[in-house]
């Protein structure tokens, strides 16, 4: 039977594989992959399950086999070489004066092709690059741009949360987000607030956003008119992830701080956000008036 693995090539390469059932791969075991045209090494990262019906195994890459400790010795020898390749490949970049910043290169496990990943802030032509390139180091080369999301998740970092990077960690494609992601959060839209290493917005409000809408969705909307135990009030201010509510009350403009629970339990209050009249009655728009 084939499996799909994903597997872990090197500098936040990552790439799904067939491999046969008879292999017996595990997470961490290092293995030899068959491209079209070329050889790889990489390390099993998860097996996503039976290839599914109607996918043509020839358009994936497919697992040769186990690594054994001959293949270990020489992908060391290739990572070696790779380095001394590199800094001849920025030389030959660099002389060709086109703007763009040398990031990493792969070199492929039979060495037979070298992927160069470069920044530049437009598009560039580079053919002549890669035919010079390919006359030097006596190998086939690919270029190909990345972003600067891309060089932080192949660098890697601490983020302000105080763990490693997500984009470096389990993230394995970006997703685009948005500061309507960050005012819907109630962050500040300080730009160093809500930016990462890599000067863009967190990807954390993108996965975090649909959290935060499942919990609005049970809040009261600011302004909306309230009922608490120490009277009537008006929201000012809610606190999504405390689950609680910044009211001011009617009869003396005290602002308290309750929690969602706390407020009126009947049909006042209206799932979606939003308090009722005084009459109980639901607003339609989750709000009232003054």
């Amino acid at each position: 039977m084939k499996l799909v693995y994903e597997v872990w090539l090197d500098a936040g390469m990552r790439t799904d594989c067939i491999g046969d059932e008879n292999l017996h791969l595990k997470k961490n075991d290092w293995a030899v992959i068959d491209f079209e045209h070329h050889k790889d090494y990489g390390r099993i990262l998860t097996c996503r399950g039976e290839l599914p019906e109607g996918v043509d195994e020839k358009s994936m890459p497919s697992i040769n086999h186990r690594a054994t400790l001959h293949d270990q010795s020489k992908a060391h020898e290739n990572f070696i070489h790779n380095k001394r390749t590199q800094r001849q490949a920025v030389e030959i970049v660099d002389s060709h004066k086109l703007g763009i910043t040398v990031v990493d290169t792969h070199m492929s496990f039979d060495r037979k092709k070298l992927t160069i990943k470069f920044t530049s802030p437009s598009r560039v032509d580079f053919r002549n690059l890669v035919r010079e390139l390919a006359r030097k180091l006596q190998v086939k080369g690919e270029l190909r741009q990345i972003g600067v999301r891309d060089v932080a998740k192949m660098r890697g970092g601490i983020g302000s949360c105080g763990r490693s990077l997500c984009s470096t960690t389990w993230i394995h494609e970006f997703q685009s987000v948005n500061v309507r992601m960050a005012k819907d959060q109630g962050l500040s839209l300080n730009t160093n607030g809500i930016s990462g290493q890599c000067g863009r917005l967190k990807c954390c409000l993108q996965f975090e956003h649909e959290g935060y809408m499942m919990i609005a969705k049970e809040m009261p909307l600011v302004g909306s008119r309230c009922f608490v135990k120490g009277g009537e009030g008006r929201v000012i201010d809610i606190q999504l992830l405390k689950e609680s509510a910044t009211v001011r009350l009617k009869q003396d403009g005290r602002i308290i701080n309750v929690m969602r629970d706390e407020l009126e339990e009947n049909d006042s209050i209206t799932a979606g956000g939003g308090c009722g009249t005084e009459g109980g009655d639901s607003c339609g728009n989750g709000g009232c008036g003054s």
